[in-house]
């Protein structure tokens, strides 16, 4: 879990923080207190008043090491990306001359560990991905950065292995119908992780089994766009 560098401060103001409070800095308590509080009521419900009483610390305190709330916000945003990215170092690095099926085996494997592949604790994980969601429903700000910085180049590159796929005479609308049915069977397990537990409720933590899903994931992305290059639908009908 990252955390920002201590800074001197204000006093803080014992409250909600914790018993363990004592031996974390105010910088870690805000930045924890802030990602419970943005994952049960956003950015625009979450307050600098209840992150503090929960962090134990004074009301300047977010202003003083953050610059504001929404700074804060865009500091936890920008964890949820980064902080899996640097795992993406202990995977294979990128095979730029690698074939196009190797490559996007992969892309999906590391996207796959960056999703579901968190080192926090499973509440956490949770919060973090309650966060993400509300940002998808609520768009503000901070996600310009997160999409310049992280997510355009993964689409580009996503892109250019599915283009390879589907061979020089794919349509551009063709490759990001591809690169994005691609996403989405990754993103499937997120976004309504619930209902899956409930539908299949033996089925281990896909933490657990990320490793075969990816597989699992390849080879259906592999045949629908072989399927693809021989029928050239219109993605759009």
């Amino acid at each position: 879990m990252l955390h920002p560098e201590p800074i001197p401060g204000p006093d803080d103001a014992g409250s909600d923080a914790g018993p363990d409070a004592r031996h974390r800095s105010t910088p870690e308590r805000i930045f924890d207190a802030a990602i419970a509080e943005f994952a049960r009521h956003g950015y625009q419900g979450a307050t600098v008043r209840a992150i503090c009483r929960r962090a134990g610390a004074n009301t300047a305190a977010v202003n003083y090491h953050f610059g504001g709330k929404e700074q804060l916000y865009a500091r936890v945003l920008e964890h949820i990306f980064r902080a899996p990215r640097q795992a993406r170092a202990a995977l294979r690095p990128d095979l730029e001359a690698a074939p196009a099926a190797e490559r996007l085996h992969e892309f999906i494997l590391n996207f796959f560990h960056e999703v579901y592949g968190c080192a926090d604790a499973p509440q956490r994980r949770g919060e973090l991905a309650s966060i993400f969601i509300m940002e998808m429903a609520h768009p503000t700000p901070a996600l310009e950065h997160i999409i310049d910085t992280y997510i355009q180049p993964d689409s580009r590159r996503l892109k250019d292995i599915v283009a390879g796929l589907l061979g020089p005479g794919a349509s551009p609308e063709l490759v990001r119908y591809g690169a994005g049915a691609v996403v989405a069977q990754v993103l499937h397990y997120c976004h309504i992780g619930p209902i899956i537990a409930r539908l299949d409720p033996g089925a281990p933590p896909v933490a657990e089994r990320v490793e075969a899903l990816a597989a699992l994931a390849l080879q259906f992305s592999l045949g629908g766009l072989e399927a693809l290059t021989c029928q050239n639908p219109n993605p759009n009908a």
